[in-house]
């Protein structure tokens, strides 16, 4: 599949949207987020929800079980837009046959047999193409399902996400993940023309699918998909604000439909060309609500700030250079939920690894620590200023958004902020 001209990964990759470096880390097998992708086989199309992201279910790459005695086969076939488990057996390697023998049974039903690159598979192979790599898994799709799929049902992964509908791994898996959007569809994006970086403490695997989804969304013009795959991708894709009925969410779509920098309302043009190029019903009926919710805000109290309070809710993102050290400001747009930060705080509280350029922020959960320039530090520098700032910002409700001036990083001076995104000094 080609990648739409000028989205890519920052830094850039000759074959992606994303590019990832990370630590090694155990990956759960049992891993499983409901996202799909598009897979083109010779002589057969499977649709986007037929061939769903098998990444997910297998290990990374090069992580091979433990040698024992027996190994463990997984057959996981597709019913209803879903991958669901059908087979689980315990075969010994000296004789593989109980897995061909399944495997016949499923042809004679009807189903194909395809390995984790949805590449088709006969019998006799399947036990090897499971096993060749350590992902020990099988995937079967009847030929109901496939045309019910290339006939036009919707893709499901976005429907899913939507209704936040969406399990990650009990393994946390930390790494650099990069979205570039900058100078793509600029007529069609004009509010998110950026390059959004997370280096994230547990969900980079996840936010690998979701740049490799927002791929498949723009080379099809589905721009209601990607701007709401960019505010999914840039929240570190934390299962408690991905669904459309989240503030945390509304927020975001709110921000790509209006200018930021004036006090113009929601651009209504961008507002029915997002509903109308959005594959969830839920997320056409989220931006149609955007010009009520926007009325809405307008009444709304900000939250009091230390020691004065800011112009706009936005403000977080903008901020001026000079101004006095260690002042914190508390702001209402961009809010982290308590204990989401509470969490990352003590992850990074003894952090002594380094630290330097992009991404210049660290997410876990649902909160992220930025900061407005490239520095080089120990992690546990973050700490102080982010206490503080939650300490003074921390709401009733249980939500924060914050930012402290002129911190001092090992000898860089920068503004720290404490929020959801990634973004949030500008």
């Amino acid at each position: 599949m080609s990648h739409p001209k000028n989205v890519g990964c920052q830094p850039p990759s000759k074959d992606g949207m994303w590019q990832m470096s990370r630590e090694p880390l155990a990956m759960s097998r049992r891993m499983w987020l409901r996202i799909v992708r598009q897979r083109h086989l010779p002589g057969q199309v499977i649709a986007a929800s037929v061939a769903t992201a098998i990444l997910l279910i297998i290990p990374q790459a090069g992580e091979i079980p433990p040698l024992s005695e027996y190994v463990e086969v997984t057959f996981w076939s597709y019913e209803r837009e879903d991958w669901r488990l059908s087979d689980q057996l315990e075969v010994d390697p000296s004789d593989p046959s109980p897995v061909g023998r399944v495997a016949k049974i499923n042809t004679r039903k009807g189903y194909s047999l395809y390995d984790k690159s949805m590449q088709g598979l006969s019998p006799a192979q399947s036990y090897r193409a499971a096993t060749i790599d350590g992902n020990n898994a099988i995937f079967i799709a009847s030929a109901h399902e496939e045309k019910l799929a290339t006939d036009g049902r919707p893709i499901h992964s976005i429907r899913a996400l939507a209704y936040g509908n969406v399990a990650a791994s009990s393994v946390d898996s930390r790494g650099d993940v990069w979205l570039n959007i900058t100078g793509f569809a600029v007529n069609e994006l004009p509010n998110i023309q950026e390059a959004v970086g997370i280096t994230s403490l547990d969900n980079a695997r996840e936010l690998q699918v979701i740049a490799g989804l927002f791929s498949t969304a723009a080379s099809q013009q589905q721009w209601g998909d990607v701007v709401f795959l960019y505010n999914v991708f840039s929240m570190n894709a934390h299962p408690e604000f991905v669904s459309v009925a989240s503030p945390q969410m509304q927020a975001g779509l709110l921000d790509a439909v209006r200018d930021r920098t004036s006090s113009a309302g929601p651009d209504d043009r961008l507002i029915e060309l997002y509903a109308s190029t959005s594959s969830s019903p839920s997320l056409v009926k989220a931006f149609r609500a955007l010009p009520d919710q926007y009325a809405k805000s307008q009444v709304k109290v900000g939250l009091s700030t230390v020691p004065a309070t800011e112009p706009s809710a936005t403000a977080v993102a903008k901020r001026e250079v000079n101004i006095d050290r260690n002042r914190v400001v508390c702001s209402a747009a961009h809010v982290a939920v308590a204990s989401a930060c509470i969490a990352l705080l003590g992850r990074i509280r003894l952090d002594t690894s380094w630290k330097s350029g992009g991404p210049r922020d660290i997410c876990y959960n649902g909160c992220c620590i930025s900061w407005s320039v490239n520095a080089t530090f120990q992690i546990e520098n973050l700490y102080n200023a982010s206490q503080s700032c939650y300490s003074a910002c921390v709401n009733a409700p249980g939500g924060v958004s914050c930012e402290t001036y002129g911190v001092d990083l090992q000898g860089t001076i920068v503004n720290q902020c404490l929020s959801n995104r990634p973004n949030g000094c500008g």
